[in-house]
C-alpha cells in the first residue's frame, strides 16, 4: 500500500458565493490508498460539498486537494486525472438516464471511457454490470422497471467503466430499505478488496459508517471536530458531537476503563 494518501484535503474552505458563509472552514483530511474512510455528519455540515470538491465537481474557495498526490490544477484536469476519481450519487434513479437499459448506460461510459468500438464497450459492461450482481434480462430493462438497489448497482458499474483508483460515495445508501443497504455495502466492500479501490463514503448514519469504514471522520458546521480510526471512535468517542451522533442512532459507546487507585 502506498504511503500517499489517495486522497488529501490540505486546509480546503468553501463558500457558494464570494462573500457568503463558509460551508467548509479548513478542512484538513488524509485518506489512505486502499481503504474505506467515512465521513459523516448531519445534513447542512458540508459533508455533500466536500465530495463534490473531491471529485473536482466544484473547486474550493481556498486550499488544496490532491489525489495521489497530484493537485487537482488545470494541468491534472487535461491528463485524465478526473477518471480515476468517481462519484456514487444518493439518488440512482436521477443520476440514470431513463430512456437508456443498464447494459446501454454502462456501454457508453465504456466507449467513452476506453474509446473502444461499442462491441468491445458492450462486452466489457456485460462484465462490469455482472461484477455489480447484474445479468440476464434485467440489463436490458429500463431503469424504471428496477428497484432502487439494482439501480444503484447500475451506477456503480458505470463509475468503474472509466477504471478509478478514487470511489467517492454519497448517501449511496441512504434511499434504500434496510435490507437492500446491507447488500450495496456488503458490495461495496468487495469491490474495494477486488480491485484495490478507495473510497470515501459519506452519510448521515453514523451506524453505516460503523459497518463499512476502516477510518472516520466526523463533520459538524463544516469543521472536522473528530477523526481517527472508526473502532476507536465507535468506542471511545472524544467529541460530544459525535456522542449525540451515536445516542441518536442507539450505539452506546464502551464506557472508559478505570483503574484502580
Amino acid at each position: 500500500m502506498s504511503d500517499t494518501p489517495a486522497i488529501e484535503l490540505r486546509d480546503v474552505r468553501y463558500r457558494y458565493t464570494g462573500n457568503g458563509p463558509e460551508v467548509l472552514k479548513g478542512i484538513s483530511l488524509a485518506v489512505p490508498a486502499g481503504t474505506i474512510t467515512g465521513l459523516v455528519g448531519e445534513s447542512g455540515s458540508g459533508k455533500s460539498t466536500l465530495g463534490r470538491l473531491v471529485v473536482d465537481e466544484r473547486r474550493p474557495t481556498d486550499g488544496d486537494i490532491l489525489i495521489e498526490g497530484r493537485r487537482w490544477d488545470r494541468s491534472s484536469r487535461r491528463n485524465g486525472m478526473r477518471r480515476s476519481v468517481q462519484m456514487v450519487f444518493q439518488d440512482p434513479f436521477a443520476a440514470l438516464n431513463p430512456y437508456l437499459s443498464p447494459l446501454a448506460a454502462v456501454t457508453e461510459a465504456v466507449a467513452v471511457a476506453d474509446r473502444q468500438g461499442r462491441v468491445r464497450a458492450r462486452d466489457r459492461a456485460i462484465e462490469l454490470l455482472a461484477q455489480v450482481g447484474l445479468s440476464g434480462a434485467l440489463v436490458e430493462r429500463a431503469p424504471s422497471s428496477l428497484s432502487g438497489g439494482q439501480r444503484q448497482r447500475v451506477v456503480i458499474a458505470r463509475a468503474l467503466a472509466c477504471r478509478p483508483r478514487v470511489l467517492v460515495a454519497d448517501e449511496a445508501t441512504s434511499a434504500l430499505d434496510v435490507s437492500v443497504q446491507a447488500q450495496i455495502l456488503n458490495l461495496l466492500m468487495g469491490l474495494q478488496r477486488e480491485l484495490g479501490l478507495t473510497i470515501l463514503f459519506i452519510s448521515h448514519d453514523i451506524s453505516v459508517i460503523n459497518h463499512l469504514t476502516d477510518d472516520m471522520a466526523v463533520l459538524k458546521g463544516g469543521v472536522i471536530v473528530e477523526s481517527g480510526a472508526t473502532d476507536q471512535i465507535m468506542n471511545a468517542p472524544q467529541h460530544a458531537y459525535t456522542r449525540t451522533l451515536l445516542s441518536a442512532f442507539g450505539h452506546t459507546p464502551i464506557p472508559p476503563r478505570v483503574l484502580p487507585s
